[in-house]
């Protein structure tokens, strides 16, 4: 327990002195975006894998709520 406090402490110390302000983070959040914009494009390329898991995620939750549709 002890361990995992001080890991707590220094994970907090580390991100407060690592991020900086908001304006910081939401600034190098937006380089980030432009960073990606940049190498594959906006809107991004459909990924097969993402949308078959959408879809089984999707047929799963029509399962379940299909007894309580009237």
């Amino acid at each position: 327990m002890e361990n995992h406090r001080a890991a707590n402490q220094l994970e907090v110390r580390e991100l407060a002195t690592t991020w900086g302000s908001q304006e910081q983070s939401i600034a190098a959040a937006m380089a980030l975006h432009a960073l990606y914009v940049r190498l594959h494009g906006w809107p991004p390329p459909d990924d097969p894998i993402e949308n078959r898991d959408d879809l089984i995620v999707w047929e799963r939750f029509a399962r379940l709520r299909q007894p309580y549709i009237k």
